[in-house]
């Protein structure tokens, strides 16, 4: 086996390991219970990346052939943190603003890490595994973006969101 895509496979374990670690940590200290499971959500997220990327370096550490089956992640979905109900209870949430913009980086780092597996990729399944861990990685990008726009211009996330109307 390519000890260079060993050791690539072996650096985005340590990605989605460190972002976990991250992600539980700003759970924790979360003031409200919005944040808490959005952080606890891609803290989930980021261990099934963990335990995909896993079992192909294990697979492929043994001298297999690329997995053909794992190709795709269940995709994130922001309605699932941010449903309407949520909203009401995001007061206090503004701790958590610092949180979000690091792990826009974090997000934003670990796309462009896939992003390069995918163009240096060989086989079809191996480009289309990193392909589905970068698009994976842009989804959680674009759930932290939403959550950064509510804490800092509330009002006008619930108009874009809610197609509320002024009235005057």
């Amino acid at each position: 086996m390519d000890k260079e895509k060993l050791e690539a496979l072996a650096r985005a374990i340590q990605l989605e390991i460190d972002g976990r670690k991250f992600y539980l940590e700003a759970a924790r200290k979360s003031g409200n219970d919005v944040g808490k499971r959005m952080f606890q959500y891609l803290a989930d997220q980021e261990l099934e990346h963990q335990t995909r990327i896993k079992g192909v370096y294990e697979r492929l550490e043994k001298g297999e052939e690329w997995p053909v089956g794992i190709v795709s992640f269940p995709h994130a979905d922001a309605k699932t943190v941010f449903g309407s109900e949520a909203r009401a209870k995001m007061s206090g949430a503004e701790g958590d603003k610092e949180a979000v913009e690091l792990a826009l980086g974090l997000e934003d780092k670990s796309y462009d890490y896939y992003n390069e597996l995918t163009r240096k990729a060989q086989g079809l399944f191996e480009k289309r595994f990193f392909a589905a861990l970068s698009l994976e990685e842009r989804g959680h990008y674009l759930m932290l973006l939403d959550a950064l726009e509510y804490l800092t211009d509330p009002s006008g996330w619930a108009q874009r969101h809610e197609h509320t109307l002024l009235e005057g």
